[in-house]
């Protein structure tokens, strides 16, 4: 991941198939993000991310907030975001390792290509000064 390829690889795993519509809908149509893998429920998040080579993962909060979970896919595949959605009312969380978590508040579609592009802008320019 640290080469900031394009597309950006976009696993989504274990949310109620409305968010995830409303989720997808902006990525599928933008050429910047290919949608690599879609989980329903009893699939291993570790599996699935290594399967998947993903960039960001975005997760339904319930299943992200086990902190065993959080634990190995943070640890597994350190390069990779999660997006954690929360059902009620569109809030997320970007958990990343550094480690930081960085409260987004109300998810609209809109909001979740700028947050994606922008820490993949960033990525892109760090890797090119370092």
């Amino acid at each position: 991941m640290d080469d900031r390829r394009l597309p950006i690889r976009v696993l989504l795993i274990d949310m109620p198939q409305m968010l995830r519509e409303i989720i997808r809908r902006p990525l599928a149509t933008d050429s910047r993000f290919a949608i690599v893998g879609e989980y329903t429920k009893h699939v291993s998040i570790d599996f699935a991310v290594d399967r998947s080579r993903a960039d960001y993962v975005i997760v339904g909060a319930d299943v992200f907030d086990s902190s065993a979970v959080r634990r190995r896919v943070l640890e597994e595949g350190p390069q990779v975001r999660v997006l954690a959605v929360r059902p009620d009312g569109g809030q997320a969380t970007l958990h990343q390792l550094r480690p930081e978590e960085i409260e987004l508040g109300e998810l609209s579609p809109e909001r979740l290509v700028e947050v994606m592009t922008d820490a993949a802008e960033h990525n892109a320019a760090a890797g090119a000064a370092g």
